[in-house]
């Protein structure tokens, strides 16, 4: 008893000395096996630390990392791989720091699964997904290198042929596509943020998706629509991508059916491009500081009604899209008059390119945009030939709003042109007092 005693008594002293004892951190294959012997629906919470991939979850487990668990990339495999359904992973911070635009850092293959509250790091893929449905991805930070140039970068979240599936809040930066979804359906991408990628949000073949409530920023593109059927574009505001030729805000190439509405697009190079596109409803949207607000290409049947469009340099093109109906929406440079008080102008609208042309050709001349300088040359120099112009028949005369926000604004112009009538009315009076004195 004596000796057990005096052990005893050694082991407290030497703890009050040294501290409490400190548990060697488990490596990654100790966390696999973690993961493996975990009973089905529980809840496995990681050891603080920092382990090599790949770490695999192959069972409906609720994984808890708190925001102090990193997982590094190998040399092959992705960081984290999940191939089931139902888990529920969060607070892990995955690193890939692979110099190749293919890699993947967190593959997925399962259904109904829930990622959140990650950082993944990557210059490859941030999160690649097959044949996945229904799975969530919620308040993600996707973020890549500065350095290589776009086309050696991944896609922020790339989803392949999955149905169902749930993006929302994610911060995504710096990558290729920011949010790819090739042949999927009934996908919802929503308060996104997106910025310094190639495209916002890249939609090719899908079917009934909707994005909305998203914020692209200062990418090449703000979001490309091609190949779908019955897509919803709306909420979005998509600004600042001018950096290429070909930047835009909203692309629709090869769209039918497709709801595009309360977008607010500014200061991009095209506001909305529509080409090969037909069946569409595009209403509501504010374009505004854009070098083309609206342009149509070898599209038909499509609705474009009750936007808003400010200061775009072009506000309307069109090239063989004779056959769309435009109408009802607020130009801000039209001078329209409005005699029966319908709060629409009895003058049609005709976009024509006289800015676009100018402004192509010499560049410097948009800083005379809207001067009075540049509306008379424009006056006498643009001649007759609307036949391709975009037209409105009955624009609005103040700016539209949603239902539930009021009637368009009454313009000041028809108030204008009879205070000018009222005044030259005036002028014989007011020279024969002259004359007179």
């Amino acid at each position: 008893m004596i000796p057990a005693f005096v052990g005893i008594i050694f082991v407290i002293c030497a703890g009050l000395i040294t501290g409490p004892t400190v548990f060697a951190r488990p490596d990654a294959d100790s966390v696999q096996q973690m993961l493996d012997k975990a009973e089905p629906g529980s809840v496995v919470r990681l050891p603080a630390g920092t382990y090599r991939g790949p770490i695999i979850i192959r069972k409906p487990l609720t994984v808890l990392g708190d925001g102090k668990v990193q997982i590094v990339a190998g040399e092959k495999d992705p960081a984290l791989i999940v191939r089931t359904n139902g888990s529920n992973i969060s607070g892990i911070t995955v690193i890939d720091e692979r110099n190749d635009r293919t890699a993947v850092a967190v593959f997925l293959q399962g259904n109904d699964n829930r990622l959140s509250r990650m950082t993944i790091r990557s210059q490859g893929f941030g999160i690649k997904a097959e044949n996945a449905d229904r799975n969530h991805f919620d308040t993600l930070t996707i973020e890549g290198p500065n350095a290589p140039p776009i086309d050696m970068r991944g896609n922020g979240i790339d989803l392949w042929d999955s149905d169902g599936n749930q993006i929302r809040n994610c911060t995504i930066r710096n990558k290729c596509d920011g949010i790819y979804l090739e042949r999927g359906e009934k996908n919802r991408v929503e308060q996104n943020r997106v910025s310094g990628s190639r495209y916002g949000v890249h939609l090719m073949f899908t079917r009934e998706t909707k994005v909305l409530n998203n914020f692209n920023q200062g990418n090449v593109s703000g979001i490309l629509v091609m190949g779908t059927d019955k897509t919803v574009v709306r909420g979005n505001t998509l600004t600042k991508h001018m950096a290429n030729v070909h930047s835009l805000g909203l692309l629709l190439y090869a769209v039918t059916n497709a709801e595009v509405s309360r977008n607010v697009i500014n200061e991009n190079r095209v506001g909305i491009y529509v080409e090969e596109s037909e069946m569409n409803r595009i209403e509501h949207n504010t374009m505004a500081g854009n070098l083309i607000g609206v342009q149509w290409l070898k599209s038909k049947d499509n609705l474009f009604t009750r936007n808003n469009m400010i200061s775009n340099i072009a506000q309307a093109q069109a090239d063989q899209s004779d056959k769309n109906r435009m109408e009802n929406n607020y130009w801000n440079d039209h001078r329209g008059l409005d005699f029966d008080g319908d709060s629409k102008s009895d003058l049609p609208y005709r976009a024509e390119p006289f800015y676009l042309t100018l402004t192509e050709h010499y560049p410097p001349y948009r800083l005379f945009f809207h001067s009075p300088g540049m509306a008379l040359l424009k006056d006498l120099l643009t001649t007759e030939s609307v036949k391709t112009w975009a037209a409105d028949p009955k624009p609005l005369m103040g700016p539209a709003f949603e239902e539930e926000g009021g009637q368009p604004s009454t313009s000041p112009s028809l108030w204008m042109v009879s205070m000018l009538f009222l005044i030259l009315g005036l002028i014989p009076f007011i020279m024969k007092g002259v004359i007179r004195q």
